[in-house]
């Protein structure tokens, strides 16, 4: 029955290693991370250098509270894969909530620069300009630049951006929304 299934009895190996992904994301949605954990790491028993993996299994143990081995994992999915985005992003993010802005602004840069064609990544180019506002002395400058696409046009939460970082009010981001100024979007 479904207990079975549920077991992996009777599955190709293939189809086992689908069951454990699955029963990861389930896991890991219902905050069991230990059981999230054990899952994944079936799956990388299965293909113990795919960095998506890795990447998987760092951030559930992340959640964990177990921020050593998430790390450990980061480190080994990048020697596997160094530009695998997943680890450019998980890096960042960590980074960033470990208060290390310079490594925070890096991976973000990096995440955001490597964006597929035809593609933004609104929320990797904010964070390295936020990473980057949390600099002293010359590393803070690229703070104060409009955040901007690869294609040089100007980037839309500019305004919102200011406002995050305290230097234009709620009253003036509405002001901008009302009457944008197009010399300075």
């Amino acid at each position: 029955g479904a207990t079975r299934v549920l077991a992996g009895a009777g599955l190709s190996e293939l189809d086992r290693v689908r069951l454990h992904l699955q029963r990861s994301n389930v896991c890991l949605t219902l905050g069991d991370y230990a059981g999230a954990i054990t899952d994944i790491q079936r799956v990388i028993a299965f293909a113990p250098k795919d960095a998506d993996f890795r990447v998987m299994l760092a951030r559930a143990l992340w959640f964990a509270g177990r921020e050593a081995d998430c790390t450990t994992e980061l480190e080994k999915a990048r020697k596997f894969e160094p530009k695998n985005r997943n680890v450019i992003l998980l890096t960042a993010l960590l980074a960033f909530a470990r208060e290390d802005w310079r490594t925070a602004a890096t991976e973000f840069g990096k995440h955001w620069t490597t964006a597929p064609k035809g593609t933004t990544e609104t929320y990797s180019a904010f964070y390295t300009h936020l990473a980057h506002s949390r600099l002293s002395g010359p590393e803070s400058a690229a703070a104060t630049a409009p955040l901007r696409f690869a294609s040089d046009e100007p980037m839309w939460p500019f305004p919102i951006t200011e406002m995050l970082l305290g230097r234009t009010s709620p009253a003036a981001l509405d002001e901008i929304a009302v009457h944008p100024d197009p010399m300075r979007q």
